[in-house]
């Protein structure tokens, strides 16, 4: 991670867009439920720290997209038109340095995490058709005594199956196990 550089960049014309948003990764409030029986109510969990960090996100993801060697937002949300893999290593600052690089294990859960930065980048204009595009990518949690924040890659998504389209039970993904 020490040699990735945190601004916008093309990798080698790949098309894959990678940047880093320095802040304390916070996750999607979920909403909570009050009362007894048929009679609860959803209570707001608007957390202004979660919503900070939701603008800071939406305006990194923006500017990697204006940035990106003179490609408009517009051109790159029809680039990414399709199968969309969004790759996300989240970096929670700690000044423990026996803890430094090794995995977050504690809350936020990774799934909220993702949720606030998939809505962050919708609200962007990244996608054409919605989050639901983002079918693929990694996401992780670790602690470092370094910047805390948000490293992101987003490409496009290979589909596995494709070259065995008639056969794709046979033609499985490589490491999951099956």
């Amino acid at each position: 991670m020490d040699s990735l550089d945190f601004d916008a960049v093309d990798l080698l014309g790949s098309g894959d867009l990678v940047f880093f948003v320095e802040g304390d990764p916070r996750p999607q409030p979920r909403p909570r439920m009050v009362g007894k029986g048929v009679k609860k109510t959803v209570v707001s969990t608007l957390d202004e720290k979660a919503q900070m960090w939701k603008r800071r996100v939406r305006k990194a993801c923006s500017e990697a997209m204006q940035n990106r060697s003179g490609v408009s937002r517009t051109k790159l949300a029809g680039k990414l038109y399709g199968g969309v893999r969004i790759d996300m290593i989240f970096l929670f600052q700690t000044k423990d340095k026996a803890r430094h690089g090794e995995f977050k294990l504690s809350v936020p859960d990774k799934d909220n995490l993702e949720k606030l930065v998939l809505d962050a980048f919708e609200m962007s204009g990244l996608f054409e058709k919605g989050d639901a595009q983002v079918c693929a990518g990694d996401v992780q949690k670790y602690w470092t005594c370094d910047r805390a924040g948000l490293m992101v890659k987003i490409s496009r998504a290979e589909n596995v199956f494709k070259e065995n389209e008639g056969d794709a039970i046979k033609q499985r993904p490589q490491g999951l196990g099956f």
